[in-house]
């Protein structure tokens, strides 16, 4: 029987789970949890309202592996029942700059990135009484029952943000002809940098992703262009040009010594 879990779970925001009867009023209902993988397991009795029942899992720290099970019977003394698991894991933004943002063709671009706690995800999740637009997150049970996951709200959750160190950051750099990405370690405080010698003048699109980690869902940076400029004709063939004046330096030297050669 298919269940779709919560999509997006923060740490420390409490868990709401709703189970639902299709058409039959419940009599029982209990919710077992664990994030031990059943090693212990947490028991409580589900609020019941006709055919629907809940129960709030509380907020766990990011990588958290929080796995349930919903037994439940019905008036009729049918059971009922539905599992699932879902991930904590930290809502992140991400956010680029280049040291320069004009270099000349041969040099470097330099770009550094910075991880931080998405503050605004956390408080659309932690406000919101709804179930599926601002949560993103819903659990379908099909058959006789269904069972609906959403994230609550508890006054005074904060969130705890420190597993930077599992993220890993891909800077992207693009032109017309080629994409290439460099792959970059995530320092402890969220920043990295990455460094790329462009083999072509032009302007190039830089763009950075940090993929979902265990403790972590995936971002994304702004876009940023670099302009890498040609290189200037009398450096590009200065090797030609200093050749070719002591080429006429050495005819000049001979010709004079042909023309004074006589008077010698």
């Amino acid at each position: 029987m298919p269940l779709t879990n919560p999509r997006l779970v923060f740490p420390s925001i409490p868990t709401v789970l709703t189970f639902t009867s299709n058409g039959t009023k419940l009599g029982t209902a209990q919710l077992l949890y664990t994030i031990s993988n059943w090693t212990k397991a947490t028991t409580m009795n589900m609020n019941i309202s006709n055919e629907t029942c809940n129960a709030t899992i509380p907020g766990q720290p990011a990588g958290t592996l929080v796995q349930y099970q919903v037994n439940a019977t019905d008036i009729l003394e049918n059971g009922l029942s539905a599992s699932g698991n879902f991930t904590v894991k930290e809502p992140l933004t991400l956010n680029i700059t280049a040291t320069k943002n004009k270099i000349a063709f041969g040099q470097n671009i330099t770009i550094s990135g910075v991880l931080a706690p998405n503050y605004d995800a956390f408080m659309v999740i932690s406000n919101s009484n709804t179930t599926a637009t601002a949560k993103e997150a819903n659990a379908t049970y099909s058959t006789n029952s269904s069972l609906t996951t959403t994230n609550g709200s508890e006054p005074g959750a904060i969130p705890i943000y420190k597993y930077y160190n599992n993220s890993v950051g891909e800077v992207h750099f693009s032109n017309l002809n080629s994409n290439q990405t460099v792959d970059c370690a995530v320092s402890s405080n969220g920043t990295f940098v990455a460094t790329f010698r462009p083999e072509t003048s032009g302007v190039w699109a830089v763009i950075a992703t940090c993929p979902e980690s265990q403790t972590s869902y995936s971002c994304y940076s702004q876009q940023i262009t670099i302009t890498v400029t040609p290189t200037p004709i009398y450096v590009k063939y200065a090797i030609f040009i200093v050749a070719g004046l002591v080429a006429v330096m050495a005819a000049g030297g001979i010709v004079y010594f042909l023309k004074f050669r006589s008077k010698w």
